[in-house]
């Protein structure tokens, strides 16, 4: 398993922070371009929070097989936007889109899974 982590420097107290889903694609996450796994497999992310029935959403792989943290970063905020627009599905509880953020994501090569450590 491979594990990793999507921050960006917050520049009031210069040091990294979990980037919040709501702000993929505004603040530039740290090592963005780097690859942090590799597959040209199709790769499925798994949800389980704030939800009562996990989420599972499959991405198609690059030609080129990198996945990065700019990229994961994306599929994340879409995937979420697509959960909070179906939350009865779901059940979405307790919590905003906007008070989410990213702690961490997990990537098993084995079953092709990517979970994530999301947090509030």
């Amino acid at each position: 398993m491979t594990t990793f982590a999507i921050d960006y420097i917050d520049s009031d107290w210069g040091d990294y922070r979990c980037i919040a889903i709501r702000e993929v694609g505004a603040w530039r996450i740290v090592r963005g371009e780097d690859v942090v796994f590799r597959t040209k497999k199709p790769v499925t992310f798994v949800y389980d929070y704030p939800l009562n029935i996990e989420c599972r959403r499959t991405h198609s792989a690059t030609m080129d097989g990198k996945w990065t943290r700019n990229r994961v970063a994306k599929l994340v905020k879409k995937d979420y936007l697509y959960i909070y627009d179906h939350e009865d599905t779901f059940g979405v509880w307790g919590h905003n889109l906007s008070d989410l953020v990213i702690e961490s994501c997990t990537y098993n090569s084995k079953n092709r899974t990517l979970r994530f450590g999301i947090g509030s």
